[in-house]
């Protein structure tokens, strides 16, 4: 008796700390998978808020990329006539380009022959920040070339080649500080004079009469100069 007493004793010993070990693994578990579920929903909350920042950042960049200035430069024929270019400046942005400068990078602007006064007013003018509102273009006497017949002779305003670096800021208008673009570009116009089209200025008159030879030489230039202007 006593024997099955005792042997019952050790089944329900056996049993309960069966229980126990059943309940501290299930308990384990739930902790285990608490603990993954909650890293599970901390990593959504990141990834979540990364793509938020993302997703801020890039409706930002957009919209100071609708807002903001871009200037352009271009070289075209001089409209004091051939052999001479013009440098035409122009925002194609929709804000003011504030402050805006220009460099020449291959020696900066300087006297090319004893008797250029060109070159160093390209210096001045550039350098002195200008504001160009949208749509705006400058335009001014770049490049004069020696002619032979030409007095005084020398080249007048800048080389024939070289490389350029615009720069200008832009104003959000908020707390945002003021965003600076710097803008390279390179020119060579050793070959534009062969190749840019010219305004058609009309058959030459015949006869002797001056009145109508000046009109018809005026009527010449306006075309010509409309044409150039159009550039």
């Amino acid at each position: 008796m006593l024997h099955q007493l005792a042997s019952f004793a050790d089944k329900v010993a056996m049993s309960s700390l069966a229980a126990s070990w059943v309940v501290a693994v299930a308990t384990a578990a739930g902790v285990i998978v608490a603990g993954l579920a909650l890293w599970f929903a901390y990593r959504q909350i990141a990834l979540t808020s990364t793509q938020m920042r993302a997703s801020a950042a890039q409706q930002a960049q957009d919209s100071e990329d609708r807002t903001r200035p871009y200037v352009s430069v271009d070289f075209v024929p001089g409209i004091s006539g051939a052999p001479s270019f013009d440098i035409v400046v122009t925002n194609r942005g929709q804000t003011m380009a504030r402050g805006l400068t220009l460099e020449l990078t291959d020696g900066g602007f300087r006297a090319l022959s004893e008797h250029d006064e060109i070159g160093p007013a390209l210096g001045r003018l550039f350098s002195s920040g200008i504001d160009l509102a949208p749509g705006a273009k400058l335009r001014v006497l770049w490049r004069f070339p020696d002619q032979e017949n030409a007095e005084p002779r020398g080249d007048l305003g800048a080389p024939e080649r070289g490389s350029v670096i615009v720069r200008y800021g832009w104003m959000p208008g908020d707390a945002r500080p003021i965003r600076e673009y710097a803008e390279p570009a390179r020119y060579d116009l050793r070959e534009h004079l062969k190749l840019i089209p010219r305004a058609y200025s009309g058959e030459d008159a015949s006869g002797s009469d001056a009145d109508l030879r000046n009109a018809v030489n005026a009527l010449r230039a306006i075309a010509e100069n409309v044409g150039d202007l159009r550039r």
